[in-house]
C-alpha cells in the first residue's frame, strides 16, 4: 500500500490498529526539524502541518473528519482505546513552529469511534489540558484492561525522544487521578512505552545509561498504580549487547507470537503498490 496520498498531504504515520483488525487510526505528518547548538539538547523535531484520519485497509479508503483534521490545530498520535469504541490522541493548537517550537504544547483528547459505521463520535473530551499542566502531551497509551492510560510529558512539542526531560505518567481512566511514575523515571529520556497484554508488565525506551543511545526496559504497574523499578532488556552478553554496542532502539512493543519476517524486506523493496483514496472523494 502506498503510505502516501496527495489528498491528505503527508504519509501515513504512528498507526494504531482497530482491536478487531477492521480498521486503522493514523495520522499524517509534514515534519521539520532544527539543531540546537547546546549539547544537551541536539535536534528538534517538530509538525508544521498534523491530521487525523481513519483507514479501512478492505476498502482501501480512508475517513476524513473535518474535526480532526485542521489548519488550526495539530492532530496527533492516535490510539484505539483497547474495546474499540473510542480513540485517544493528542492536540496542539498551531503557531509558526519555527518561531514558536518551544511553546506548542500537546493535550489530551478523547473521541468516541462506532466500528459498525467506522463514523466518529458528536464530542471530544479534554482528558489532560497542557495548559493546566504546564507540559505537554505524547504518546498516549491505553492498557488493555481498559483501567489506566500511559503518556510521555515533556517541556513542549511531542517527539520526546530528543528531550531528556521527558518522563512517564499514569492517568487512572476511572478516577481522572494521574501522577509521574517516580520509580521508572530517569534524568534522562524515559518514552515510547506500551503496555503487555495480559497484565500489569510494560516496556519503554530511555538514555538513561550515557544520554546517546534509547535502550528498552521493563516494568509493572499494580493494582495501586505504582510502578516497580525497571530493568534493562534482558542479553546473553549484557554488556556488550546492551552497552556497548552503538544501536538506539525505539518504539517497542509486545507480541504473543513469533514473528515471520522472511518476506519483509522483498515486500518492502517491491514497487508494486495499493492505491487507495479518501472515503469521501468520488
Amino acid at each position: 500500500m502506498k503510505s502516501r496520498n496527495d489528498s491528505l498531504g503527508g504519509p501515513m504515520v504512528f498507526p494504531s490498529w482497530h482491536p478487531t483488525g477492521k480498521y486503522i487510526a493514523f495520522s499524517t505528518n509534514e515534519t521539520q526539524q532544527i539543531f540546537h547548538s547546546r549539547a544537551k539538547k541536539r535536534i528538534e523535531y517538530f509538525d508544521v502541518k498534523s491530521d487525523i484520519f481513519i483507514y479501512n485497509p478492505e476498502t482501501h479508503t480512508a475517513l476524513v473528519d473535518s474535526r480532526l483534521a485542521t489548519k488550526e490545530q495539530m492532530e496527533n498520535c492516535p490510539v484505539f482505546a483497547p474495546d474499540g469504541q473510542s480513540i485517544y490522541f493528542i492536540t496542539a493548537t498551531y503557531r509558526d513552529p519555527k518561531r514558536y517550537y518551544d511553546q506548542s504544547r500537546y493535550s489530551l483528547c478523547r473521541i468516541g469511534f462506532n466500528p459498525d459505521t467506522g463514523t466518529l463520535g458528536e464530542r471530544i473530551d479534554t482528558l489532560v489540558s497542557a495548559a493546566t499542566m504546564g507540559k505537554s502531551i505524547s504518546w498516549p497509551r491505553p492498557s488493555y484492561d481498559g483501567r489506566y492510560l500511559m503518556f510521555t510529558t515533556l517541556d513542549y512539542g511531542y517527539f520526546s525522544i530528543w528531550h531528556p526531560e521527558a518522563d512517564l505518567w499514569l492517568l487512572d481512566l476511572k478516577t481522572g487521578d494521574m501522577h509521574a511514575l517516580t520509580d521508572a523515571n530517569s534524568d534522562d529520556t524515559d518514552s515510547f512505552h506500551n503496555w503487555s497484554k495480559g497484565g500489569g508488565w510494560y516496556l519503554f525506551t530511555s538514555r538513561r545509561e550515557d544520554a546517546l543511545y534509547t535502550r528498552i526496559y521493563f516494568a509493572m504497574v499494580d493494582s495501586q498504580g505504582k510502578s516497580t523499578k525497571p530493568f534493562l532488556l534482558p542479553q546473553r552478553n549484557p554488556k556488550e549487547d546492551n552497552l556497548l554496542r552503538m544501536f538506539s532502539y525505539n518504539t517497542p512493543d509486545f507480541t504473543n507470537r513469533k514473528l515471520e519476517v522472511k518476506d519483509m524486506r522483498m515486500n518492502i523493496n517491491s514497487k508494486k503498490r495499493v492505491e487507495w483514496k479518501v472515503g469521501n472523494e468520488e
